[in-house]
């Protein structure tokens, strides 16, 4: 999808994102937004929290995500064993799904 917008910079360096952008970015007052400069191109993108996450869990997450959304069939319960394997990874942790969470938390 390729969608164009003008806007006009103020004396002041400031200027309105059209609604048609903060619509696909999901842009709303007080988020950021950062500026990529690439040779001569520009562009723009909301700043997430995950934006100063791990760069290999994040593309690892993102192709999750992707596979997810287009193989849906895939998803399947967990098997027994696997439950096994897992709770042996995370053995000793403890964990309280009922307990509140410290800190900025984006969902």
């Amino acid at each position: 999808m390729v969608l164009e917008r003008d806007a006009t910079v103020t004396d002041k360096g400031q200027m309105t994102v059209p609604k048609p952008v903060r619509d696909i970015l999901r842009i709303s007052p007080g988020d950021r937004i950062r500026f990529r400069i690439d040779g001569d191109r520009v562009s723009l993108h909301r700043v997430t929290d995950q934006d100063d996450a791990d760069p290999v869990v994040t593309a690892f997450l993102t192709f999750l995500a992707s596979d997810m959304t287009q193989r849906p069939q895939a998803i399947a319960p967990l098997t027994p064993d696997l439950a096994g394997r897992i709770a042996d990874l995370v053995g000793g942790i403890a964990f309280d799904p009922d307990e509140d969470i410290d800190g900025a938390v984006a969902l």
